[in-house]
């Protein structure tokens, strides 16, 4: 007997979500905060946790758009240079990120394929570590210096690299994690100031000419979510995609190239070498640093409905892969000395009586695009 229907509720706020699952107003809430997950560990005993990895990633990207645009554009050209790109990877300290905006819920990023995707995703060949010395020495020998002594660095047109970052404001990670890219970038020497904006309006101010816009920024910290297929988060870095899908802005005709051959190609050795190779490419020629592939913190209630399993297994019931999920809830119903199955990754729960086969509530915050904001 499964759930006769499932109901979306969102919420303007991750404390009201929050607040809606102790009253057992919902019966899952999707991307709690980490403070709330923890807290969560001892406030219900009808309340089961999962943190559950994600089939997506949280990034750093860049403008690299490769033309001028009339009022608007990347303040430097730049932003257009793999070498800079390159040199600031090295101004990232994945680990602390995970630590201290995180709460230790997620792992370091490197590919567009996040590591859930087990039959795909393959770690870079080289991969970079957080060295500010090693970020100077590179923005150095790429000719990006302080020619004046004044502690930012110039670019190639003699400009002072003044970095512009955006963020959305739907999430306080977003902004934290700008707040410490920015301190190590400017150890560095080059100055970057971050700004939070909504959503809608972000997205606005990162169109393309292709779409009408100006693309008029520089950076950018955002997150996307994935399908069961890599395609979907390989194909942002497409130049077709440059006014739909692509906020890099990044064009690269091996990249493309390579993205139509394995499209063709059946599961198995041979396209999981193209796949590769775009992982590699896209991470040698970073339009995006990867930060980190974030956790799913996901509590879901126990006294209304059971049958809750995590897709995949190391998942989450819900938002995960795949709409199995729904599929398997059923009424939480009283047993002499029964429990409730065992959730994975939870502990047994008493059953409880449920008076009338609702829905589900559920809540989906923000994550674009499969952007975050509509991932399911």
């Amino acid at each position: 007997l499964a759930a006769d229907e499932v109901v979306l509720r969102f919420f303007k706020s991750a404390d009201a979500m929050y607040q809606a699952l102790m009253a057992g107003e919902i019966d899952y809430a999707h991307n709690v905060t980490a403070e709330q997950f923890k807290l969560l560990e001892s406030a219900d005993p009808n309340i089961v946790r999962v943190a559950g990895s994600a089939n997506g990633f949280t990034e750093l990207g860049f403008n690299a758009y490769a033309k001028e645009i009339k009022k608007g554009g990347a303040s430097t050209t730049a932003l257009r240079d793999q070498r800079f790109r390159d040199a600031l990877g090295y101004a990232i300290d994945r680990e602390a990120l995970i630590e201290k905006v995180l709460g230790g819920y997620g792992v370091a990023g490197s590919t567009q394929v996040p590591p859930i995707s087990v039959a795909w995703h393959v770690e870079p060949t080289n991969p970079r570590r957080f060295d500010l010395a090693e970020a100077a020495k590179r923005l150095e020998a790429a000719g990006y210096v302080d020619s004046d002594g004044d502690g930012t660095r110039e670019d190639l047109d003699g400009k002072p690299l003044n970095l512009r970052l955006y963020v959305p404001s739907s999430e306080d990670s977003y902004s934290k994690a700008a707040e410490f890219i920015a301190g190590w970038f400017n150890e560095v020497g080059v100055s970057v100031n971050a700004q939070a904006f909504d959503s809608d309006t972000l997205v606005d101010m990162m169109l393309p000419p292709e779409a009408d816009g100006t693309a008029n920024y520089d950076l950018f910290i955002w997150g996307w979510a994935g399908d069961v297929d890599p395609n979907l988060l390989m194909k942002l870095f497409l130049t077709e995609e440059i006014g739909a899908s692509s906020d890099s802005l990044w064009s690269n005709a091996q990249y493309d190239a390579l993205y139509e051959e394995q499209l063709n190609l059946p599961n198995g050795p041979e396209r999981k070498a193209i796949v590769t190779q775009l992982q590699q490419l896209m991470y040698d020629e970073a339009p995006y640093h990867v930060l980190y592939y974030d956790a799913s913190l996901d509590a879901y209630r126990t006294d209304k409905f059971s049958g809750w399993k995590n897709q995949p297994t190391d998942g989450t019931p819900l938002f995960g892969l795949g709409p199995i999920g729904y599929t398997l809830l059923k009424p939480a119903t009283v047993e002499t000395g029964g429990v409730d199955p065992l959730p994975e990754g939870g502990v047994p729960i008493p059953l409880v009586a449920l008076a009338a086969a609702v829905g589900v509530a559920l809540l989906m915050l923000s994550r674009r695009g499969k952007r975050r904001s509509d991932e399911d």
